[in-house]
Order: structure tokens, then sequence, then C-alpha cells
């Protein structure tokens, strides 16, 4: 048997173009045609074939001494691959669960770090115009601000922001006239604050880990993106804005309202989410409310796995579109007492998990209005009321 054989074999198996039991069949079969060999040759070559055929034996007892070596080879790389996946993974998520202040820094930057001593300031307002802004949250009390602009610009750096403290008050203000590029990165100290106000004409603003009674967020264009914030009522209005919030906890109401953008709520917490579009897809997964309201003019809604507040055993849906579809994905525990209306064009759909004990339908034989439950409803510890109205566009129910 050849080494270089083997070798293919074994590089093979490491590329992933075979498996180890076809690997295993591969070397038993070059051993086999090996040994055939030698059976089929002639009386007269017995005494030379036994001497290589000793040599082979040395050969092979080599060859699976190297074949040993190479799958210990391939353990230790796929150990290694699997190890080196959970640090990431390990890193990434301790990382986004601790206090080390946020940076959303572009490398090509320059920047140069703040340090303020805060007393009892309690209402924070940031007005950045065009800036991009990152807010998060410090380990101790003091304030941390880094500033970051382009090379030709790092002589204005002094001069972007208006800084002052009140008696209650830390307020912001970025001039960044002059300057093409301009990001901050704005660390809270670990406290509640009584009121949380962002302004903002562009760019991205991202909020982390931060806690407020009251969050207010205006905003004219830009990415808005809030994850794992916690208060009363978080607010956020924009003109053209996609905004997406994720894991927050608020104990009042979540609004959130674009005229034209993406609103996507993800696996958040809230008495109340009510979420509005004029221009834009509405997208609602895995959150916990006691009410679901969604209002859309041309896009569509879709509710996903939506589930009660702090274990109730009632949550009510409510979802109102002009021109798109409403798609609702019900949680097979759950009982749903629905009543669903398609005004103009389009039609219902209903898994058959659902009943519907009134139904209409329009001139072509779509079903353009049903109310009834689903087949959990009675048994079911909790249960959803759903109502669901489109203009134009279809309703489509169902569960898993």
């Amino acid at each position: 048997m050849k080494e270089n054989e083997i070798k293919s074999i074994l590089e093979m198996l490491e590329r992933k173009e075979i498996t180890a039991d076809e690997a295993k069949r591969l070397i038993e079969a070059l051993q086999s045609s090996s040994g055939a060999s030698k059976e089929s040759a002639g009386k007269a070559q017995r005494d030379k074939d036994r001497d290589k055929d000793r040599d082979k034996k040395y050969d092979t007892k080599d060859s699976f001494r190297i074949i040993g070596q190479e799958f210990q080879n391939i353990g230790k790389t796929i150990s290694k691959t699997v190890s080196d996946t959970f640090e990431d993974i390990k890193k990434e998520i301790v990382t986004s669960l601790s206090d080390e202040p946020i940076e959303e820094f572009d490398e090509n930057l320059y920047r140069k770090d703040y340090v303020y001593d805060l007393k009892d300031q309690k209402v924070l307002i940031v007005d950045v115009g065009h800036a991009k802004v990152s807010i998060g949250r410090n380990k101790d009390d003091k304030l941390l601000i880094g500033r970051a602009v382009r090379e030709e610009d790092f002589h204005k750096i002094d001069d972007v922001i208006d800084f002052s403290l009140e008696d209650e008050k830390i307020i912001l203000r970025v001039s960044d006239e002059g300057v093409d590029e301009l990001s901050l990165s704005i660390n809270l100290p670990d406290r509640n604050f009584e009121k949380i106000l962002v302004q903002s004409a562009g760019k991205n603003l991202i909020i982390r880990d931060t806690k407020s009674d009251d969050f207010t967020i205006e905003r004219v264009a830009g990415f808005i993106k809030i994850q794992r914030c916690q208060g009363k009522n978080l607010k956020v209005d924009s003109i053209m804005s996609n905004i997406f919030t994720e894991q927050n906890d608020f104990e009042e109401e979540m609004l959130l309202k674009s005229v034209r953008g993406a609103v996507t709520s993800s696996m958040d917490k809230s008495r109340q989410v009510n979420v509005q579009s004029s221009d834009g897809p509405i997208k609602v997964g895995g959150s916990s409310s006691r009410s679901f309201k969604a209002e859309n003019i041309n896009g569509t809604i879709a509710f996903d796995f939506l589930k009660p507040y702090q274990q109730e055993g009632k949550f009510l849906i409510s979802a109102e579109n002009g021109n798109g579809s409403i798609n609702i994905n019900m949680n097979s525990d759950f009982g749903c007492a629905f009543e669903c209306t398609v005004r103009k064009q389009g039609g219902i759909r209903l898994a058959r998990d659902f009943n519907a004990f009134s139904v209409n339908r329009n001139s072509i034989g779509r079903i353009s209005y049903a109310k009834g439950e689903s087949k959990q409803t009675y048994k079911a510890s909790i249960v959803a009321g759903l109502e669901a109205v489109t203009n134009n566009g279809s309703i489509s129910l169902h569960s898993n």
C-alpha cells in the first residue's frame, strides 16, 4: 500500500469530501487489493514475494501509525474548532450583557474621550444633529463621552459639543457644522434617570442597557436600535427611520412610530406595545404585553408568537391596515377568539385550528369576514383576543 494513497484518502476526509467510514473502507480496499495481487503471483516468485510481503507488513504497520497520527491531528483540529466556536459565542454573549462602555466608532476616525463627574442629575437631554450616536451604561457614577472625527477635522473636536451640567439636567448639544463625519459614544452612570430625551436629524442611533422612567426619541432619518433598556415609557417618533427594539422592559407603554420605515419589536415586554407606520413593514415577534396594537397604511403587519404580560391569562391583539396583508402566527398552546375583516379587495385564510362561527364572502367567493375561536380556547389557560382589519390585502391566521 502506498503511503501517498493513504494520505490522499485522509486529505479527502479532512476536506469532508468523504466520511470516516468511507475512508476506512477505502483503506481496507487498498489492503485487500494489495493482498490479492500477491496471491496471483507465480510459484517462482514466492520467495521474492515473501520478502516483499515482509516489507509490506512493515510498511503497513508504518502506514497505520501514520493514519493514527493523521486521525489524531484531525481530532485535535475539530476539537479546537468547536472550542473556538464556543469561546466566540461566549465572548459575544458576555460582552453584550456586560456593563463595559459601548464602542461604535469607525476605525478610520480619530477619537478623544472626556470624563465628567456627576452629582444628582436625573435628566439627560441630547441634541446630536447629524452625528452617529451610541448611548450605553458605565460601571460607576462618571459620565464618559467619546468623540470621533476624521483626521482633517481633529482640530475641531473640542468645539463640536456644547456640554453643560445644571441642577438636575445633563444637556449635550452637537454643532457639527464644518465636520464631515462625527461619532459620539455616551456612557451614562449606572443609575435610573427620570427622563432621557434624544433629538437627532440623521445617521444611526443605538441605545443599550440604559434605565429611565421616560425615554423619548425624536428623529428625522437614520436607523434606530434600542436594546435591553428599562423604564416606564418608551416613545420613538421618526419620519424616515427603520426602528428596531429588542429585549426591552417598560412597565407602561412602548410607542414606536415611523412615517416611512420598517418597525420591528423583538422579545420586548410592556403593558402596551403600540406600533405605527405609514409606509413600511411592521413586525412584532416573541414580545409580551397586555395589549398589542399595530397600525399601517402601506405595508405588511406580522405578529409572531406573542405572549401575555407577566403570565396573565388574557391579552389583546389589534391590527389595522390600509393597503397590505396581516399575518398572525399564534402559539398553538394558547386559545384565540378572533374577528377578521377585509373591507375591499383580498381574503381571509384560516388554518384548521381555527373555527369560524360567522362568515361572509365577497362577490368572487373569498372570505371577507370571519368570527370564531381556535380549538384550544375552551381548555387553554391563556387566551388571546384578536381583531384584524385591512382595506386591501389578505389576513392569515395560523398557529405553531
